[in-house]
């Protein structure tokens, strides 16, 4: 016959057992969620500080003297400006401004975007938002086709790119607190070939890509053409007998004429003169 005492002791023993289990297994649990919430903190290397960095100084722009350029976050002015300055000189102006020089992308799709809205009686739209008169539409026109020369920003350097030239295209793209000329290169990208008349149909780099069936100006269908030579930058001009994209040219080259049609990130500050708005 069993002790009653015993079978009471044996209860109490399980029992406790039970519970000191149970107790180990809450802890483990509240341990596990405590290590999956708890995240390992970052790594933290020390860099070295690069010898130049770039400024972006926003500029100021009356609003209506500046054009949008659909597809794209840029204006660009109705104006050349900046004459008289070599290459690397227009740069540093323009970039002191918080303003920069168009490069061939930019510039021929503004020329494109000038030529579509004459020919098809389109409007073009000011950085204020304003359609720009027929007038000054026509103007416009005309002094892109027959009557400015400005610096684009593009140098083709030794590199690996199209033509079996081994070029790549450089761009500025800002200025080190020390006044430095910042820039970056990519290969350049599949263009004419040839020094010629070519049709109004551009790459991503905006260089010509296919020659005109007809070697003669016909004003707002097609310009001349120089394909990259190697230390050569990029101009666009255009005068009595017809309009051009040169990258053939020297960048120690400077004239009163020689100048720029100022270009700006949408967005950037306005100036408060002729009922500018901040955009």
């Amino acid at each position: 016959m069993t002790n009653p005492n015993f079978q009471s002791l044996d209860m109490d023993y399980l029992k406790g057992i039970a519970e000191r289990v149970a107790k180990e297994k809450k802890a483990e649990r509240e341990a596990q969620k405590n290590r999956k919430e708890t995240k390992p903190e970052p790594i933290v290397q020390e860099q070295a500080e690069p010898e130049s960095k770039p400024i972006f100084i926003n500029g100021t722009i009356n609003p209506d003297e500046y054009i949008q350029i659909s597809s794209t976050d840029e204006v660009i002015a109705i104006n050349q400006s900046h004459g008289n300055l070599r290459y690397e000189e227009a740069h540093k102006a323009l970039l002191s401004e918080g303003l920069k020089i168009p490069t061939p992308n930019i510039f021929m799709k503004h020329f494109r975007n000038v030529v579509d809205a004459y020919t098809n009686k389109s409007n073009l739209i000011t950085a204020s938002g304003k359609p720009l008169g027929k007038k000054q539409t026509g103007e416009l026109y005309e002094k892109l086709t027959h009557d400015c020369w400005a610096w684009l920003n593009a140098k083709f350097v030794k590199g690996n790119g199209y033509l079996n030239l081994n070029l790549n295209l450089e761009t500025v793209v800002g200025m080190d607190s020390k006044g430095k000329i910042l820039t970056t290169t990519l290969p350049l990208e599949t263009c004419s070939n040839q020094d010629a008349y070519v049709n109004l149909d551009f790459n991503n780099q905006g260089l010509a890509k296919t020659v005109y069936s007809n070697q003669n100006y016909e004003q707002g269908k097609n310009i001349r053409f120089w394909y990259p030579r190697e230390n050569a930058v990029a101009r666009f001009g255009a005068d009595s007998d017809r309009a051009s994209l040169s990258c053939d040219r020297s960048p120690d080259d400077r004239d009163s004429g020689l100048g720029v049609f100022a270009s700006a990130q949408q967005g950037a500050s306005v100036s408060q003169k002729n009922g500018g708005k901040k955009q």
